[in-house]
C-alpha cells in the first residue's frame, strides 16, 4: 500500500513526540507492606507464592531444551526471511534507524547483531568514558525516548547509570610485566572438569596483572596447558613426569610454578 509523507507518523525531527501505544492491562507484583509475607514473584495475581528457602525447578530434558531454541531460532529465521529492511549493528545508529521505522508497522526489520549486547559505543560514552555528549539540535531525540540530561548552551551530557552493584570491575589487573608472567604460568590449570584456562584468560578470570609486550608466558602457559590436557586424557605428561618437558625453560617454569599451585589447591 502506497504511503504519502503527509500519512506518516511524525518524529523527533520534526520536534513532535509520538503519542504513547495504547496497552492492555495486566498484573504486576508488588512490594507487600511488613509483616504481610511473602511476596508473589509472579505476573499473574493468582499464582501462589512460591518459598525461596525450597525452591526446586521442574525436570527437563535436554534434548527437549535443544529442540526448543532450534525449533524457536529457525521459527524466527523463516519469519524474517522476508524482510523489508536489515539493520546490520545494534548500536546507537542501527536502534535509531529501527526505532523510527517502527513508527511505520507496514515495515518488516530485522536486526542483526555480532555481540550478546545491543548499544554498541553507547554503553562506554566515548573512549572508556563515563558521559555522552548530543549536540543540539539532536536532543530532541533523547526528548522523544524520555532520557535525562545535563543541558549546556550548545550541548547535552547523557551520565551513564551507575546501579552501584560491584565495588571494583572484574577482569585483569593493571600492568606489571615482572608480576604478570609468573602469575599467567602459575595459575595455568583446570578450572572445571574439562576445562583448561591458559594464557590472558587467566589474567581475566583471576585478575592477574597483565603483561603488556613480554610474551614468555603465554608460550609456557600454552605448552603447561597442553599437558594438563595430556594429563586429564591419561597420556604421558610432564605434569605427572610421564613425559619430558617441551624445553629446559618450560621444566624451569613448571617447578616454580607446581610449588605456588600446592599453595592455591591447599
Amino acid at each position: 500500500m502506497a504511503t504519502t509523507a503527509s500519512t506518516l507518523l511524525k518524529s523527533s525531527f520534526a520536534g513532535a513526540r509520538l503519542p504513547a501505544a495504547p496497552r492492555a492491562p495486566s498484573s504486576v507484583a508488588v512490594a507487600a507492606p511488613r509483616g504481610a509475607g511473602p511476596i508473589c514473584a509472579s505476573a499473574s495475581s493468582s499464582s501462589p507464592p512460591y518459598d525461596l528457602t525450597s525452591f526446586r525447578f521442574s525436570p527437563i530434558k535436554e534434548s527437549v531444551v535443544a529442540r526448543e531454541m532450534t525449533r524457536r531460532y529457525m521459527t524466527d529465521m523463516i519469519t524474517h526471511a522476508d524482510t523489508d529492511v536489515v539493520i546490520v549493528g545494534a548500536g546507537s545508529a542501527g536502534l535509531s534507524c529501527a526505532y523510527e521505522l517502527s513508527k511505520d508497522p507496514s515495515v518488516s526489520i530485522a536486526i542483526v547483531e555480532q555481540s550478546v549486547s545491543p548499544g554498541g559505543g553507547a554503553w562506554l560514552g566515548g573512549q572508556l568514558f563515563s558521559a555522552m555528549v548530543v549536540r543540539k539540535p539532536a536532543h530532541r531525540f533523547l526528548d522523544e525516548l524520555g532520557v535525562a540530561y545535563d543541558e549546556a548552551e550548545d550541548y547535552v551530557v547523557i551520565k551513564l547509570q551507575d546501579i552501584g552493584m560491584i565495588s571494583a570491575v572484574p577482569g585483569m589487573k593493571a600492568l606489571d610485566m615482572n608480576t604478570a608472567e609468573d602469575e599467567i604460568v602459575r595459575l595455568t590449570r583446570e578450572v572445571v572438569p574439562g576445562m583448561i584456562v591458559t594464557g590472558m584468560e587467566v589474567a581475566e578470570i583471576d585478575g592477574a596483572p597483565r603483561m603488556g609486550p613480554t610474551f614468555g608466558a603465554m608460550m609456557i602457559s600454552g605448552q603447561k596447558a597442553a599437558h594438563l590436557a595430556l594429563k586429564a586424557l591419561g597420556r604421558p605428561n610432564a605434569i605427572d613426569g610421564t613425559a619430558p618437558a617441551a624445553s629446559p625453560a618450560w621444566r624451569e617454569e613448571f617447578v616454580m610454578s607446581s610449588k605456588d599451585d600446592e599453595v592455591v589447591d591447599a
